[in-house]
């Protein structure tokens, strides 16, 4: 059973690592093609962004942490692109529009919860 939760814990970090790779190219290549509506709008993107990164990178011993900044990271790029002036979309495209942040809440989730049987 050990070596099973070993490869999901594995599985969950390819996962994690191709989402926060994808997200960030998707930042460059959104908008070179569509610029920001407005001038900080890419800037604070790219900062969520980043604190998803440096809490996976600096939190490996605490899990929990990588998993709030995911959960910040989400929160935050929906408010950005979904206010007047962002990138109108409608609620029931939300997980579309927002796939790869939602598998990174979810990754960061399921390892938060290995580590947490690890532990026990």
């Amino acid at each position: 059973m050990n070596q099973t939760l070993e490869g999901r814990g594995g599985l969950w970090y390819i996962v994690l690592w191709l989402g926060v790779v994808v997200e960030g190219l998707w930042f460059f290549v959104a908008f070179k093609l569509a610029p920001a509506p407005y001038p900080y709008q890419l800037p604070l993107l790219l900062l969520l962004w980043a604190l998803v990164v440096l809490c996976i990178l600096a939190f490996k011993q605490l899990p929990l942490l990588a998993f709030i900044a995911a959960c910040i990271n989400l929160v935050g790029c929906a408010l950005l692109k979904s206010r007047p002036g962002g990138v109108p979309h409608p609620w029931l495209w939300f997980a579309y529009y927002h796939l790869i942040d939602v598998l990174i809440v979810i990754a960061t989730f399921a390892i938060w919860q290995q580590w947490r049987r690890q532990q026990q």
